[in-house]
C-alpha cells in the first residue's frame, strides 16, 4: 500500500486522532490537515445534565477505545481554524503535496473546489448507512428507532451532494451480549477504520465499482434541532440500562 499516496482531513478530538494514526500506519501519509471539532448538541449539554452526562460518557468510552494515540502521526501536519478547510490556503497546501486520494472524516463541509480539483479522488467515512439514514448523528437514530439491522457507516466517494457520493463500501457490526450504546458505535467506528486501507486498495485498483446512492432508499433524514433530552432517555434506558 506504501505507493499510494494520501493526505488525510479530519478533526481534532481522540476520535480523529485514531483515524489519523491508524491509516498512517498503513498508508504512505504525506500530510494530516486538522480543524478543530465544534461543540456538537451545545444548545442541548446546557439545557440537560442528562445529555451533558451523555456526551461525557462518549469522551470516557472514546478514551477508552481510542485513545492509545495521543499526538496526530510524525508527518506534515497543518492545523487550520474552526471553517478554515475551505480556505484557499488549506486547499493549495494539498494541491502542493499531490496526493493520489483525500481520506476524509469528521472536518466541516467541503465546498465545490475540493470536490471539482480532487473528482472521486476524496474518501468519506459517514457514520451511518447511507441514504438509509442521512443527516446529523445517524448511529444515536438508528438505536433510537430500534433499528439495528440498519446500523452501520458509509465509505463513499465526497461530492456536492453532502453524503451523497457513491458507495465504496458499508460497513456493519456483530454486537456482543453485554455491549451497551457506548461499547456497539466505538466498536464499529474502529472497524470502519481498520477496512479503509482494503477499501482503497481495492478502488485504486479498479476492483471495486462505485455503487451510486438511490435517494428513494432514503428513510430518515435528522438535523441536530431533533436531538433532544427525550430522544436520549429513551436510547439510553435500552441501551445502557
Amino acid at each position: 500500500m506504501a505507493q499510494i499516496k494520501v493526505v488525510i482531513l479530519t478533526g481534532s478530538q481522540t476520535r480523529h486522532r485514531y483515524y489519523a494514526n491508524f491509516l498512517s500506519e498503513k498508508l504512505d501519509v504525506m500530510g494530516v490537515i486538522t480543524e478543530p471539532h465544534l461543540e456538537y448538541f451545545d444548545k442541548q449539554r446546557k439545557t440537560s445534565d442528562i445529555v451533558k452526562g451523555h456526551f461525557s460518557n462518549m469522551k470516557k468510552y472514546e478514551e477508552q477505545y481510542l485513545g492509545e494515540y495521543g499526538l496526530y502521526p510524525n508527518c506534515r501536519l497543518l492545523q487550520v481554524k474552526a471553517n478554515e478547510i475551505n480556505n484557499i490556503e488549506t486547499i493549495e497546501w494539498v494541491k502542493n503535496l499531490n496526493p493520489d486520494y483525500i481520506l476524509l472524516y469528521g472536518t466541516g463541509i467541503l465546498n465545490n473546489i475540493w470536490c471539482d480539483h480532487f473528482n472521486n479522488k476524496i474518501i468519506n467515512l459517514h457514520l451511518g448507512l447511507s441514504p438509509i439514514y442521512r443527516g446529523a448523528a445517524t448511529l444515536f437514530w438508528t438505536f433510537y428507532n430500534n433499528d439495528l439491522d440498519n446500523l452501520g457507516t458509509t465509505i463513499h466517494l465526497a461530492s456536492n451532494d453532502v453524503d451523497g457520493g457513491d458507495i465504496l463500501k458499508t460497513v456493519g457490526i456483530d454486537i456482543t451480549n453485554g455491549d451497551n450504546y457506548y461499547d456497539i458505535t466505538n466498536k464499529l467506528f474502529m472497524k470502519s477504520v481498520k477496512n479503509i486501507p482494503g477499501i482503497l486498495e481495492a478502488y485504486h485498483n479498479l476492483q471495486t465499482i462505485p455503487l451510486k446512492q438511490n435517494k428513494s432508499d432514503q428513510k430518515y433524514y435528522y438535523t441536530k434541532k431533533d436531538f433532544n433530552e427525550k430522544s436520549l432517555v429513551k436510547v439510553l434506558k435500552k441501551y445502557y440500562a
